[in-house]
């Protein structure tokens, strides 16, 4: 069994053989930006609404979650290590705003958002707000995602579009008692000629299939306490609680990392990536139509510094 460094050095290999080539477009207005983003999205042909993300076009491992970048020491981190120590001391420091202790899901959002390396990606449903993070660097990206598309590559069944897992319901936890009942209900009622109950048979049946199946939003999540014992081979896009009030500014979504240490672009095509680079010269023009849109610091972290931040840039 690969570990450590072996292991790295095997995905590393794998990358190489296997690299899928996103093919950038290189934009110098906030206008033909979206209308690029219009129209790759139409060409997609899907009914699913697109995800956002900025970055810098120099960085080394694009699309990769922070925990499997190097440490500043060159070692790697340690995951379980990091966030059950996060778990252990954040409820005196969050000021009321940590989850309670099992909601596993809940404290990877939380981490995550307050700059815990962790195995999740963010991600958001707003151009603009991408943008802005993007043009935090003079060399900026813009990348866009069908999160569906994604999720159809780890899942063994259909997904309608804009349809997302629950990261915390995990079928294993199904009451044995609740699954028995569900089935004894089954056999009475189809053991009726009334039409009326059919309706009734069909819900249960889907309620017992969803308590037989791995739910595909949870996996990941518990890889990420159980040390990889369970999970899917690509990420997976979920919704997140928004346990923190820059989930909700920011319309944040993640991708959660699953057995695969490898960045996005590395594990899927050009219909379920895009990538956008910003011109080096059209950065500040940038920046300032996106003022004047109204996407500022305070608009993207809701707190005191943004707006000491916000205001020292004006006056």
């Amino acid at each position: 069994m690969e570990v450590g460094g072996d292991r790295r050095r095997t995905e590393i290999k794998w990358s190489l053989m296997h690299k899928n080539e996103i093919t950038p477009v290189s934009v110098s207005s906030i206008e033909e930006l979206i209308s690029e983003v219009r129209g790759d999205y139409l060409s997609w042909e899907t009914g699913t609404f697109p995800w956002f993300r900025g970055e810098p076009l120099g960085v080394e491992t694009p699309l990769l979650p922070k925990l499997y970048r190097p440490r500043g020491d060159g070692k790697s981190h340690n995951e379980n290590r990091l966030i059950q120590s996060f778990r252990i001391k954040a409820p005196s420091l969050g000021l009321m705003s940590t989850p309670p202790r099992a909601n596993t899901d809940e404290w990877l959002f939380l981490a995550q958002h307050v700059g815990l390396p962790t195995r999740l990606l963010d991600w958001t449903e707003g151009l603009f707000i991408a943008l802005y993070f993007a043009l935090l660097e003079e060399e900026p990206v813009v990348w866009m995602l069908d999160p569906i598309e994604l999720n159809r590559k780890s899942s063994n069944k259909p997904i309608s579009d804009n349809v997302f897992p629950l990261t915390w319901f995990d079928p294993e936890m199904f009451p044995a008692r609740r699954t028995d009942a569900i089935q004894l209900a089954l056999l009475e009622l189809e053991n009726l000629d009334d039409s009326k109950k059919q309706e009734t048979i069909e819900s249960l049946k889907l309620e017992l299939q969803s308590a037989s199946q791995p739910n595909l939003g949870n996996l990941n999540i518990r890889g990420a306490w159980e040390t990889d014992k369970v999970g899917t081979e690509f990420p997976v896009a979920i919704h997140p609680v928004n346990i923190h009030t820059r989930i909700s500014s920011q319309k944040s979504c993640f991708t959660i990392q699953g057995k695969k240490k490898l960045g996005l672009a590395e594990l899927v095509e050009q219909r379920v990536l895009s990538k956008y680079e910003i011109k080096k010269d059209c950065v500040n023009k940038f920046r300032d139509d996106l003022r004047i849109m109204g996407i500022t610091p305070t608009s993207v972290f809701p707190d005191l510094d943004s707006l000491a931040k916000e205001l020292a840039s004006l006056y």
